[in-house]
């Protein structure tokens, strides 16, 4: 489960990423306007106002995708807690790993589960014992 949400998030992501205009782009398109402005008619002042409430909705939306996205690790740290104790099955690149945990930490955005049989990633666990 924790791999389907956090594929699906990078997915979601890496979408917008490919949609949105960063803001430098942005900053130079709007820079490139002013400096090529044609001087006997220049940029409407409702045009310049609707292009900086742009550039703050923009900034706004990184903030607040930011800001989920260290909600979302939080949850997946609150959710392993639940593990301590506990059985796990895993399937990772080595092979199965079955074994209790004993710890867990995170590294680069990961988590990490420490049983008795070896560490595991979080997304690499596939069952959990009582």
């Amino acid at each position: 489960m924790a791999r389907a949400v956090t594929d699906t998030a990078a997915r979601a992501a890496q979408s917008r990423e490919d949609q949105v205009l960063g803001r430098d782009a942005f900053l130079k398109l709007l820079v490139a306007q002013l400096k090529n402005q044609d001087p006997l008619n220049p940029l409407d002042n409702q045009q310049f106002v609707a292009q900086l409430a742009q550039l703050q909705s923009l900034e706004e939306l990184r903030s607040l995708g930011e800001a989920v996205s260290v909600m979302a690790n939080l949850m997946l740290a609150g959710q392993a807690g639940g593990l301590l104790g506990r059985t796990v099955r895993a399937l990772t690149p080595q092979g199965e790993v079955r074994g209790r945990v004993e710890s867990l930490r995170l590294e680069g955005g990961r988590i990490l589960l420490a049983t008795d049989s070896g560490e595991v990633d979080l997304q690499d666990v596939v069952e959990v014992y009582a």
